[in-house]
């Protein structure tokens, strides 16, 4: 048996390149900007009743998909699962789909007792303590938000979102109960996980979620604009609330703000093969 071996040689997909994987879009003709959400953030209802000419794509996977217009201006949400996993899935295809810009909008754990929930936060940058990334990049690579869509996100919110609106950053980890520092089914078992928050806490962190340090980093490496704003559904250090109970008011910012900017005009390349 010969069997040919080249460690620089990417793997083939399986699959024909007639639509995308896992959201089951058709190549072309989809819009250059994007909203990635969880249906417990968001209700699919929100963004259907905001959207004009709206549809919402038939879905055999963990991904919904909804396209149609705000304000004249043609948009896709993605709604995709828990984690940098899901949501790393749906935004390699996006890019491959011709999307330039990405804001997630979702829920967030408060961390400093800044926030209070129902409270918005918009994201100026996320500490990567998900750890995922790392089969794209090195750790030390940074997760920023472009700085045209904390503008616009941060003017959106002050006129629709709910609460106090704040910029800052958020931590965005890899698990949900522990990586949370809350005790899992055995208890707490990574008490240095604990002390890690503790640390961001004192550093100024406002929040804690599991997908913004995704977002913000493929962004960047894909050559998008990403960013993202978040409600505080509930407050770790209180223990107040439980899940996002104004999503309309992420709903609706995150539509007037991706649809106020202009995408980037050039997308990244690959570099040359060494």
């Amino acid at each position: 048996m010969n069997l040919s071996y080249d460690p620089s040689k990417p793997f083939a997909a399986s699959r024909e390149a007639t639509e995308s994987w896992w959201l089951g879009m058709p190549l072309g003709a989809v819009p250059e900007r994007a909203i990635l959400t969880l249906a417990l953030d968001i209700p699919t209802a929100d963004f259907l009743a905001l959207l004009g000419d709206a549809h919402l794509l038939p879905s055999t996977t963990e991904y919904h998909v909804i396209t149609g217009s705000y304000a004249g201006t043609p948009v896709v949400v993605v709604y995709h699962g828990s984690g940098p996993l899901s949501i790393s899935v749906a935004i390699e295809e996006l890019a491959r789909l011709g999307v330039k810009t990405i804001v997630r909008a979702g829920n967030s754990g408060g961390l400093s007792t800044a926030v209070a929930v129902g409270d918005t936060v918009v994201v100026t940058a996320a500490v990567r303590a998900e750890r995922m990334l790392l089969d794209y990049v090195p750790l030390e690579f940074p997760a920023v938000s472009a700085h045209s869509l904390v503008t616009s996100l941060a003017q959106s919110a002050t006129l629709h979102a709910s609460g106090t609106v704040h910029e800052g950053f958020v931590v965005s980890v890899a698990t949900f109960y522990p990586g949370s520092g809350m005790p899992t089914a055995i208890g707490v078992i990574n008490h240095e996980q604990v002390d890690r928050l503790r640390l961001w806490q004192h550093l100024g962190a406002l929040c804690i979620d599991a997908e913004t340090s995704t977002v913000l980093v493929l962004a960047s490496l894909f050559g998008m604009h990403g960013g993202a704003i978040l409600g505080i559904g509930n407050h770790l250090e209180t223990g107040a609330g439980a899940h996002l109970t104004r999503t309309d008011s992420l709903a609706r910012p995150a539509l007037h703000a991706i649809t106020r900017i202009e995408p980037p005009q050039t997308a990244r390349t690959p570099s040359p093969k060494r």
